[in-house]
C-alpha cells in the first residue's frame, strides 16, 4: 500500500512538473492555418494572436516561434506566466489597425526577440499595475514608424532592451513611466519626433553602448515626479549622443548620477547635459562639444565631481553651476579637465539663493573662451592647483 501511494505521488509530481514547462507554438504566414494545433513547425498557426491565446491557456513559460514574413495584426498579450515571441531577421509585425497599438501587453513577463514592430499608434505598450505586474524584455527588435511612441511602458517591473533600434517614431523612441528598472544596451535611438529615451519615476536607469542621434527633443530625459529623487539612479557609459533638438541629456531630481566615456555633441537646442536637483554626480572620461548653449549645466546639485572631462566649442559656457533655491552645493571637484573655445566662460559657478560650500580645480585648462576662463563667485573656499588659463576675453574671478 505504501509503495502504491509513493508511486501515485511521484506520478502526480511528474504531471505537475511537465505541465509547468509550458509549450512551444509555431506561426507561419505562408503555410499556417489557425485550425492547426500549432505545436509543430509542420502544422503551424497562421496568426500570432492565435498562438498567444493558446499559450495563455497553458501554465508555465511558453515560446512562440514566428517564421519569416509579414504579419498584419494588432496583438494583445495577457499571460500569467513567461511568454517569449521569437522571430527572425525577416519577421515584421505591422498594425492591421494603424490607430491602435501594434502590441499591447496587460499582464505577464514578456520577451520579444528578432522582429520589427511598425505602423501602429504605439509600437509596444506594456501597462501594468500592482496587482497585474508586467515586465518587458526586447532583443534585436526594431520599433519604427509608429505614429506615437515606439515603446510606452507604464507601471511595470523591469524593462530590458539590448541590440534594439527605436527609429522614426512620432513620439519618443522608448518611454518608461513608473518602473523598478530600465536597462538599455547596444541600442540606437534615431530620428524620433519626441525624445530618444524618457525614463520617469524609475528606480534605476542604466544605458550603455548606445547611439542616440537626431531626435527632435532631448536625446535622453530622466526625471522623478512622484518618486523621491534619492530613490532614483542614472548611469550611462560608452554612448554617443548627437544632434538633439533640446538637451543631449536632461536629468531632473535624480539622486545618484554616473556618466562614463560619453560623448555629447552638436546639441541643436540647448545644453549638452543639464542636471537639476541632483544628489551626487560623477562624470569621467567624457566630452561635451558644440552645444547651442552650455556644454554642462548643473543647478542645485549637492556633490559634483568631474575627472578627465572635455567641454569645448559650446555657444554658452563650458561648465555652468548655479546654487539656486533647493539645495546647497556641498562640493565641486574638477580634475584633469579642459573647458576651452566656448562662447562665454570656460567655468561659471554662481550663487543665486543657496550657497556653494567649496570648489577645487586641479590640472584644469580653460583657454580661448569668449569671456573668463573661470568666473567663480561663491561663499566657500576656492582651491586652484595647476590651472591654465590663456587667451580668454575677460579676466578670471577669483
Amino acid at each position: 500500500m505504501k509503495r502504491a501511494h509513493w508511486m501515485y505521488c511521484c506520478l502526480a509530481i511528474a504531471v505537475i512538473a511537465t505541465s509547468a514547462q509550458g509549450a512551444t507554438f509555431f506561426v507561419n504566414a505562408d503555410t499556417g492555418d489557425d485550425s492547426n494545433a500549432g505545436t509543430s513547425a509542420a502544422k503551424p498557426f497562421y496568426r500570432i494572436q492565435t498562438a498567444i491565446d493558446a499559450a495563455a491557456l497553458r501554465p508555465g513559460p511558453d515560446m512562440i516561434q514566428i517564421a519569416n514574413g509579414e504579419y498584419r495584426e494588432n496583438l494583445a498579450i495577457s499571460d500569467t506566466d513567461e511568454l517569449t515571441l521569437l522571430g527572425g531577421t525577416g519577421v515584421v509585425v505591422i498594425a492591421a489597425n494603424a490607430s491602435k497599438d501594434v502590441i499591447k501587453i496587460s499582464r505577464g513577463d514578456v520577451s520579444l526577440a528578432e522582429m520589427a514592430v511598425t505602423g501602429g499608434n504605439k509600437g509596444i505598450a506594456p501597462t501594468g499595475s500592482a496587482g497585474e505586474p508586467v515586465s518587458l524584455s526586447l532583443r534585436d527588435v526594431v520599433v519604427m514608424d509608429n505614429s506615437g511612441d515606439g515603446v510606452k511602458a507604464t507601471s511595470v517591473g523591469n524593462v530590458d532592451a539590448s541590440q534594439c533600434a527605436f527609429v522614426d517614431n512620432g513620439g519618443t523612441g522608448l518611454k518608461v513611466q513608473t518602473a523598478d528598472s530600465v536597462t538599455v544596451s547596444h541600442c540606437s535611438f534615431e530620428g524620433n519626433t519626441g525624445r530618444g529615451l524618457r525614463s520617469e519615476d524609475v528606480k534605476s536607469t542604466t544605458v550603455s553602448h548606445c547611439q542616440v542621434l537626431n531626435n527632435n527633443d532631448d536625446g535622453i530625459k530622466v526625471v522623478t515626479a512622484v518618486l523621491n529623487r534619492t530613490k532614483a539612479s542614472f548611469s550611462i557609459s560608452d554612448t554617443t549622443i548627437s544632434a538633439s533638438a533640446d538637451d543631449g541629456i536632461d536629468l531632473e531630481a535624480v539622486g545618484d548620477i554616473r556618466v562614463t566615456n560619453v560623448t555629447v555633441q552638436n546639441t541643436i537646442g540647448d545644453d549638452g547635459m543639464s542636471i537639476d536637483d541632483g544628489a551626487s554626480v560623477v562624470v569621467i572620461d567624457s566630452t561635451f562639444m558644440n552645444s547651442n548653449a552650455d556644454g554642462l549645466d548643473m543647478d542645485d546639485t549637492e556633490s559634483i565631481r568631474l575627472v578627465n572631462v572635455t567641454s569645448t566649442g559650446n555657444n554658452g559656457s563650458g561648465f555652468q553651476i548655479k546654487a539656486e533655491e533647493h539645495y546647497n552645493i556641498e562640493s565641486v571637484n574638477i580634475v584633469g579637465s579642459e573647458f576651452s573655445d566656448n562662447g562665454l566662460d570656460g567655468i561659471w559657478i554662481v550663487e543665486e539663493g543657496t550657497v556653494v560650500e567649496r570648489v577645487s580645480l586641479t590640472s584644469v585648462t580653460a583657454n580661448d573662451n569668449g569671456e573668463s576662463g573661470w568666473d567663480i563667485v561663491v561663499t566657500g573656499p576656492v582651491k586652484l592647483s595647476a590651472v591654465t588659463s590663456e587667451g580668454n576675453g575677460q579676466p578670471n574671478t577669483p
